[in-house]
């Protein structure tokens, strides 16, 4: 971790903070929500969270992965692609270096008919993220899956401290919906208007970025 960086909480100390909102803390013998619910709704805002807010955000979360040849293995832990960097030969023995744009699956026209003229591109093919033309190398950055909170093992969450509140008020809203407390819709506006504090979208949408199915 960076010097200077966030502090990051762990998944219990988020359980906590919802247990506290909904007044039922963890020595609750008959608890109406058990700690297994909460880490799901933890990580169910996580992933929602992830799509709604820009990710400039989450540069806790950037990873490159470098590649030789005309094609990169998309990573295990890959989630939204981010930008491509390519070396390409030019002209003869001649090099560049230039950020590529990524072509929609399936969109094959240009590449099939009209591959020089299209400045360097990348394209998701199966497991892999294709690159042309006359690419040898290149990096892709993207951003990865963060640490799933859906597990009553200790783990630590990997987004940064300025994006708890968000996590723990979505998680909250959900724990007061399963007992129909009216309450649920003041924590789900809070989550929207933290999302939207961040320039993300209140109402989720389909993400334009490329990313693991």
């Amino acid at each position: 971790m960076p010097d200077g960086w966030r502090d990051m909480a762990t998944n219990a100390q988020l359980l906590s903070r919802v247990r506290t909102n909904v007044n039922e803390p963890s020595t609750v013998t008959t608890p109406l929500r058990t700690d297994a619910e909460i880490y799901q709704w933890l990580q169910d805002a996580q992933m929602d969270y992830l799509h709604r807010v820009p990710q400039e955000h989450f540069p806790e979360l950037i990873a490159e992965s470098t590649f030789s040849g005309t094609r990169c293995a998309i990573p295990a832990d890959y989630l939204f692609f981010y930008s491509l960097t390519v070396s390409k030969t030019l002209s003869g023995t001649y090099t560049g270096i230039e950020d590529a744009y990524l072509i929609n699956p399936g969109e094959n026209y240009l590449v099939n008919h009209y591959p020089t003229v299209l400045g360097a591109w990348g394209q998701i093919v199966g497991a892999y993220i294709n690159a042309g033309p006359n690419v040898f190398s290149g990096t892709l950055t993207y951003v990865k899956h963060p640490t799933s909170l859906a597990t009553t093992t200790s783990v630590t969450c990997s987004l940064s401290e300025e994006h708890e509140s968000a996590l723990v008020a979505y998680a909250t809203a959900q724990a007061l919906s399963k007992v129909n407390d009216a309450d649920s819709d003041l924590w789900i506006s809070n989550y929207s208007a933290l999302v939207e504090a961040k320039g993300g979208q209140a109402t989720r949408t389909e993400a334009k970025e490329v990313e693991r199915a």
